[in-house]
């Protein structure tokens, strides 16, 4: 879809349990794109969320992820679905080590 305004970052919606077959969503903000055909809008609901910045391969996004949850657990709080990946710098802009990753994962307060 060439002429498609978007503006970085890049954005990836996974879902908490990643199974072989996972389906996931990629997309970017696209100022007035709205009614574009061939173009699915979404909005995300805001609120709580736990987040991290890795700065590496993404071949290490697990270990990032595995902290992450570590420190939702520890608060007593709740992941919610879906995950959020920025790729702030990728692979296009700089070598491996120097990729940038926010991971943001919604979360809410346990009420048990």
């Amino acid at each position: 879809m060439t002429g498609i305004a978007w503006e970085p970052p890049l954005w990836g919606l996974y879902p908490l349990d990643l199974t072989e077959q996972t389906e996931i969503a990629v997309g970017a903000q696209t100022p007035h794109a709205e009614g574009t055909p061939g173009l699915e809008s979404e909005e995300l609901s805001g609120g709580l969320v736990a987040e991290t910045m890795h700065i590496g391969p993404y071949t290490q996004l697990p270990l990032a992820y595995n902290a992450l949850f570590a420190a939702v657990h520890e608060r007593g709080l709740r992941p919610q679905a879906p995950a959020r990946e920025a790729y702030l710098v990728g692979p296009a802009e700089a070598p491996q080590e120097e990729l940038m990753t926010r991971l943001i994962i919604p979360v809410e307060e346990n009420t048990a």
